[in-house]
């Protein structure tokens, strides 16, 4: 699958983005520990080797870029953790594989979204968790749909709440919802005014000009992945998948 590759490494993004991938890493982490783990677009190396460190039995991370997995098995030596070059809709493992299945702001770039959630059900084993995350498109493009092309370059498509549920719903029994950067309801419905009204490129300006306080508040912390609240709105979507469906009874 051949994609324009977006990459959060160390120097060339705002602090707090790096700050959010590391609190993704370790809310995934969480989960790994005993278990046989799939990283799949795992970019750099660094959440690979923070599930290896969490204590996984086998860390398989795999990316489509042959030099960012070059790059990553050269800086993480870890005897639990192997990269390989592979497309995300066509792993190199038999079915039923893996325990875990960790694959974190990649589904808003992959052309098939279906494609990609049929393997990762595949190489899942019948009580595999699934962990996904995603923007939220009410936060970083209100206003737009579904069949809007993000106003990031390097996504294909970006989903609302009730979509990404929907969508991941109709491959696991059970999808349970976090978020991530809550935004407080003046801004949500100022911005979902502007973009329905004016200009969603106006609401990504506006949204991009609230985060410049971040240059001088830079606190992991204040990205930490939480529980939904109800009625509340968060920049990040982060779900956990449990009781993966059989193929045949997938939904397409």
């Amino acid at each position: 699958m051949g994609l324009v590759v977006e990459r959060a490494t160390a120097g060339g993004v705002p602090p707090w983005v790096r700050f959010e991938h590391l609190a993704r890493y370790r809310f995934a982490a969480g989960f790994a520990r005993g278990r046989t783990v799939i990283d799949c677009a795992c970019g750099d190396g660094t959440g690979a080797d923070h599930f290896a460190a969490a204590g996984a039995v086998t860390v398989l991370a795999f990316d489509n870029d042959p030099d960012a997995v070059a790059s990553a098995a050269s800086r993480f030596g870890r005897d639990n953790l192997r990269f390989a070059v592979a497309d995300a809709t066509a792993l190199p493992l038999g079915d039923s594989t893996a325990d875990l299945y960790i694959s974190l702001e990649t589904i808003e770039h992959l052309p098939d979204a279906t494609a990609f959630l049929r393997e990762v059900v595949r190489v899942l084993r019948p009580g595999g968790t699934f962990v996904c995350s995603t923007p939220n498109r009410t936060v970083t493009y209100p206003g737009a749909t579904l069949r809007t092309r993000p106003w990031n370059p390097f996504h294909v498509r970006e989903y609302s709440e009730p979509e990404f549920v929907e969508l991941l719903g109709r491959y696991f029994g059970r999808v349970e919802l976090y978020g991530q950067n809550r935004q407080s309801g003046w801004y949500t419905r100022l911005a979902g005014w502007l973009g329905r009204r004016v200009s969603g490129m106006l609401a990504v300006r506006l949204n991009q000009v609230l985060k410049l306080p971040r240059f001088v508040v830079r606190r992991a912390g204040r990205h930490a992945v939480v529980p939904r609240a109800p009625g509340g709105h968060y920049e990040y979507l982060v779900a956990v998948c449990g009781e993966p469906k059989a193929p045949a009874t997938v939904t397409p």
